[in-house]
């Protein structure tokens, strides 16, 4: 059955959605890949919470997005809050970002945008994942080193969420912009690829052991900018979870050179847990990050991170490698 706080994953997917369609129109007007210009960057800091005190080091922030407009680009973030007392919490951001340009090498980003996130926290001696919608927001200092390539930065974040505590960091990092200047390997016309993964699943739960899982996957490329894949995961057995299931996803794809391509997903996964007692079927949610490299013009290796989003206090981790053929 679909509760009230399974509703909470699915606007964020539609937030998602209309994200990778801007990028459609924008990659169908100019039917060009050279147009397109990508930015990415890693951040590590500290920080407070309003609940917990501080961070003990531990927030971080990955982040890859688009240019869509003159000084002004759209992005999504995966977001590591910290760990204050009795709180993990992180999650995923799409984010739009205005930039003020002092000079060639010195910028100020002003950052906004929705937040999903993912606490797991203890109470009455049980583990739970609460799940939550949110506002982040931040301002980087931005220095390059090369200009338009390579920069540092730094970054101050806020995030507000709606009934919990709100956290506070500031980040120190890196980042690159990259322009495909020649039509990548990606880009052909071959649009149906078949993969295969395998690597860890693990859960939110202390103690647990590492599984391994796996995954079968078809995906459609409908440009260079969107795809959408149906897949089969197994996520292996750890004695608290025993879960396999369908996922159906929407891709948006950022080849950022003739060799390299980022992309993230989301959507929906339909499950089956032979642990499960009373629901041994229910539906969750699967946010994937992906690397891939391309090692000849139809194959490629990759690896991908996917958070299984459930509604049962059952999340996990899967970080995996693959392999796969487009055709």
């Amino acid at each position: 059955m679909i509760n009230k706080k399974q509703l909470w994953f699915f606007p964020v997917v539609l937030i998602s959605h209309l994200f990778i369609f801007i990028s459609f129109a924008i990659s169908h007007e100019n039917n060009d890949i050279k147009s397109r210009q990508f930015i990415v960057n890693l951040a590590h800091g500290n920080g407070w919470a309003s609940q917990g005190g501080e961070m003990n080091w531990s927030s971080y922030q990955v982040s890859f997005g688009e240019k869509m407009a003159n000084n002004f680009f759209a992005s999504i973030a995966y977001l590591n809050e910290g760990h204050p007392n009795n709180n993990h919490r992180d999650g995923f951001a799409v984010i739009g970002t205005g930039v003020v340009d002092f000079n060639q090498l010195i910028k100020l980003d002003l950052s906004l945008g929705p937040y999903f996130s993912m606490n797991t926290t203890r109470r009455n001696k049980q583990v739970h994942n609460d799940k939550r919608v949110g506002i982040y927001g931040s301002v980087a200092l931005i220095y390059y080193l090369i200009p338009d390539r390579f920069y540092l930065q730094a970054q101050y974040n806020h995030v507000q969420m709606f009934n919990s505590f709100t956290t506070d960091s500031v980040m120190v990092g890196i980042g690159s912009n990259f322009q495909n200047e020649l039509r990548s390997s990606f880009a052909t016309k071959k649009d149906m690829q078949i993969s295969y993964w395998l690597g860890t699943s693990q859960t939110n739960r202390a103690k647990l052991p590492l599984k391994i899982g796996q995954q079968v996957e078809f995906k459609h490329f409908i440009n260079d900018a969107a795809a959408y894949s149906v897949s089969y995961l197994y996520e292996g057995d750890n004695g608290l979870v025993n879960r396999q299931g369908v996922i159906g996803q929407i891709w948006y794809v950022m080849p950022i050179s003739i060799y390299w391509m980022l992309s993230a997903g989301a959507g929906p996964y339909y499950t089956y847990d032979r642990h499960e007692i009373n629901n041994k079927n229910d539906l969750a949610g699967v946010i994937s990050l992906q690397i891939d490299y391309q090692l000849v013009r139809h194959l490629s290796t990759n690896f991908r991170f996917n958070r299984v989003v459930s509604f049962n206090d059952k999340d996990q981790d899967m970080f995996m490698a693959g392999i796969a053929w487009r055709f």
